[in-house]
């Protein structure tokens, strides 16, 4: 039993380790693309607002 799963770790832990690795990198292009729309949503709702704001001041 041991020895079947030094062999099915020795085999695997290549794919496991770039799968880790890749992980990380998708994990922080996850976090910056939250950020960024988090980002966009607050500047079009503050320019939703501001476009009412002054139309509402010129009328």
């Amino acid at each position: 039993m041991r020895q079947k799963l030094f062999e099915y770790y020795k085999e695997n832990a290549s794919t496991h380790a770039l799968i880790f690795r890749h992980m990380k990198w998708f994990r922080r292009l996850f976090l910056i693309m939250l950020f960024f729309n988090v980002i966009l949503v607050c500047v079009a709702a503050v320019g939703s607002f501001l476009t009412d704001f002054i139309s509402s001041m010129l009328i």
